[in-house]
Formats: C-alpha cells, sequence, structure tokens
C-alpha cells in the first residue's frame, strides 16, 4: 500500500549528509517517544544527523527509551529548535496527524522548507507528500 511512498523515503534518506528534526505530538506517550527513539536510532546508524524535539516535554518514566534523554524542548531551548528546524532537509512528524498537535512548534513547522514525513496511524491526517498513515494499526511504532 505505501511502497512508492516507503521507495522514495529510502532513495531520500541515501544521502548521508542530510540534516533530520524529529517531532511528536504535543505532551508525549510511549507510542510516540518510542517510535522517535527507533527512528533516531536508526537514522545514527546510516550517518543522518538528526534531533529530536518537542514543544513540552517527555515525561521522566519513558526518559530510559535510547536517544530520549537526548531531545531538547522549545520550552527551555526554542533558540536551539528554530536553528534545526531552519537547516534541516527533512522533518519527520511521528504519532500526530495534524501540525496543531505540535504545540508552540506549530508555526515554525508550518514555515519548514524541507521535506515531510508523516507516520502516523490517528484519523484525518494532514496532507503532507510523504505521508503513511494507516487507522488500522494499533501504534506508530508498528508503522515504523
Amino acid at each position: 500500500m505505501y511502497e512508492t511512498i516507503i521507495e522514495r523515503i529510502k532513495e531520500r534518506l541515501e544521502s548521508r549528509d542530510l540534516k533530520a528534526v524529529i517531532i511528536p505530538h504535543i505532551s508525549p506517550d510511549g507510542d510516540a517517544a518510542g517510535s522517535c527513539s527507533a527512528l533516531w536510532q536508526v537514522l545514527d546508524r546510516v550517518g543522518i544527523q538528526a534531533q529530536l524535539m518537542t514543544c513540552d516535554y517527555i515525561p521522566d518514566y519513558l526518559k530510559w527509551l535510547k536517544r530520549i534523554p537526548d531531545a531538547i524542548s522549545f520550552q527551555n531551548r526554542p533558540k536551539e529548535c528554530k536553528h534545526w528546524l531552519h537547516q534541516a532537509d527533512i522533518l519527520f512528524m511521528l504519532d500526530h496527524n495534524t501540525v496543531t498537535r505540535e504545540g508552540d512548534l506549530e508555526p515554525f513547522v508550518k514555515e519548514f522548507k524541507g521535506e515531510v514525513i508523516m507516520i502516523d496511524h490517528h484519523p484525518d491526517p494532514y496532507d503532507v507528500k510523504n505521508r503513511i498513515s494507516d487507522t488500522s494499526v494499533s501504534s506508530t511504532c508498528e508503522l515504523l
């Protein structure tokens, strides 16, 4: 069903000089944090520089997930978040179906000039070119 999009994403990620931003929904839960952790580890392995950012904070009980303690928050590091969004080539929207679920990051994400890739399992997804969205699965982690 998503073969074309997956192939397009694979081809895009073959360029190793990319910078990526990963953004979960506001008040990330286990699915949001888990999918962000997994994707960040994959990007690390293939040599793509990436940063996870949130509009608020990832709960302490999820900080055991790999790379999650390295996330930055717009609440206490807004300049760094804006800098990453300005320099990134790719933005991954994970576990949310619309930019309105990105809180204070929403206006900056709307201005993002790079490629946007959405991976989500919620209904009525925002219209982005590279979207993998399936409400029949239990989680974004499963889709990833």
